[in-house]
């Protein structure tokens, strides 16, 4: 699977559906490193199934509150 660009890169590809299978473990391995997390979701032109995109996945983190969590995670 082709994930990424090159710096000052511009592509656009059709859909992939490994888009969706690596959000989907991102999201499974964000969700142990934040438990708190209000909603993790995978947003942007790759979460859209119907037209092309780069090959970037986007993943989308709402928390309550922007505090040191008790995973150890950096906050800023």
């Amino acid at each position: 699977m082709h994930l990424g660009l090159e710096r000052g890169k511009t592509e656009l590809l059709p859909h992939n559906n490994e888009w969706e299978a690596e959000a989907e473990r991102t999201i499974r391995i964000l969700w142990k490193i934040i438990p708190e997390a209000r909603d993790i979701q995978h947003v942007g032109s790759t979460a859209i199934k119907s037209i092309s995109a780069k090959p970037i996945v986007d993943i989308a983190v709402a928390l309550d509150d922007v505090q040191p969590s008790s995973s150890g995670v950096s906050t800023f």
